[in-house]
């Protein structure tokens, strides 16, 4: 860099010398900027700019979001027509291949010029091969961003299904789930392409090792994904489905443990859609057994102490205001006043967001009817259960709450009776 300044050079010298793709990564190798001297100060701001990106299903997006007042995203004009030129110059001087992928890749985000993607799948290609042992997790957003690129442009596609093709041959097995996924989601690869990739399932996971369980799950989930696209026979892969839950089963081994149940349930599942019918049947005549013998926890919760108080005050609020008016009114308030229905649509929408943003949704969800039959829930069913809950709930809040209120107070004060209703 042309500087004279000290600082500057340090951190432009850390800036060229960084060897992680990992955002954290990078801001560890990276010194501090503080107390630059002016100008070249903005130049070491649009460097910071530059490492505020993260790449996301193959998209180099900003890290940062600005909403409007309404909570929609705006896209800002994050680089000047100063900072582009800047970067254009910047790509033709470094030789880190870290930094000659972002500049590119970022270069072609706002030009859309496919001379830039080209050098950013060339440079991510070979930044594949010397990348850190420890940053394989990075893989496939290197993958995704390499395919999709080539995709958007039309380049590089033989180099970009190539390097698609090695790297399912080439990782370690706990990373070709991954890998297979981005393939896959890329929408890059013709159903005789993905039939001709070569994936050997037992191969890929390892059914001796309980810490495997949920990244065996993976792999033969994004496996059976791709046999599916490609029309392959599906019972191989639901086979060893079955035996991977026998990595749980073997740490379950009350009776009364309903993740024995449910396993032992999912198992069975597993074994008829591998054509195994005789061992499916076996294991739902264990379930019927263990239906009597499981024992699920109660669990109930009640508003109290602060949230009680407030509920109730606001309750007490609104019922006074409904028992001045005459029965026949208060009759009618409960008949047509559509305010205390749940509208669908909205309460739609907030089960979608409150989902979205709940911790639970990262997680299984099983449920159990009153005979202790169970099922586990699809994403979809996951947001059906939370639409009805929430429906419930706010039922209970603005219609029925009142409408118990309302009448206990009002035949308690004589406001209303059985010959007035």
């Amino acid at each position: 860099m042309e500087t004279t300044n000290k600082k500057e050079i340090d951190f432009f010298d850390s800036l060229e010398k960084i060897t992680s793709f990992n955002i954290w990564g990078i801001q560890d190798e990276l010194l501090p900027h503080t107390d630059f001297v002016n100008p070249h100060n903005e130049k070491v701001i649009t460097e910071r700019k530059v490492l505020h990106y993260t790449l996301n299903e193959g998209q180099l997006l900003l890290n940062s979001q600005v909403t409007d007042s309404r909570g929609n995203v705006i896209s800002p004009n994050v680089f000047t027509d100063e900072e582009i030129r800047y970067l254009k110059k910047r790509l033709d001087q470094t030789s880190n291949k870290i930094l000659k992928a972002r500049y590119a890749h970022i270069l072609w985000n706002e030009t859309k010029h496919n001379s830039y993607a080209e050098i950013s799948i060339d440079s991510y290609i070979e930044l594949i091969r010397v990348l850190k042992p420890s940053e394989l997790n990075e893989l496939p957003n290197i993958l995704s961003a390499i395919l999709f690129l080539s995709k958007k442009t039309k380049r590089r596609i033989a180099e970009a299904k190539s390097t698609a093709i090695f790297l399912l041959k080439e990782v370690p097995k706990t990373a070709k789930g991954s890998i297979l996924s981005a393939i896959i989601d890329s929408g890059f690869f013709k159903k005789k392409e993905l039939n001709e990739l070569e994936v050997n399932p037992a191969d890929w996971i390892n059914l001796t090792n309980e810490g495997h369980y949920f990244l065996n799950q993976y792999t033969l989930g994004v496996i059976l994904r791709l046999y599916v696209k490609s029309a392959k026979e599906l019972s191989t892969v639901y086979g060893l489905l079955a035996e991977n839950e026998d990595l749980i089963l073997r740490q379950h081994t009350s009776d009364e443990d309903f993740l024995k149940l449910t396993i032992t349930g999912q198992k069975a599942i597993y074994l008829k859609k591998a054509k195994k019918y005789s061992e499916s049947e076996k294991l739902l005549k264990e379930c019927e057994r263990l239906k009597h013998t499981v024992k699920l926890n109660d669990f109930h919760y009640e508003l109290t102490g602060k949230e009680a108080i407030l509920f109730n005050e606001y309750l007490t609020k609104k019922t006074d205001i409904i028992l001045r008016l005459s029965p026949d009114s208060i009759l009618a308030f409960f008949a047509v006043n559509d305010d205390i229905l749940v509208d669908p649509e909205v309460n739609s929408e907030y089960s979608k967001k409150a989902i979205k943003n709940s911790v639970l949704s990262l997680f299984s969800h099983t449920i159990f009817d009153i005979n202790s039959n169970f099922k586990h829930l699809d994403e979809e069913e996951k947001l059906e259960k939370e639409i009805v809950k929430n429906y419930s709930v706010r039922h209970a809040i603005n219609g029925h709450s009142h409408l118990l209120k309302v009448f206990y107070d009002g035949v308690l004060s004589g406001k209303l009776n059985y010959y007035k209703v």
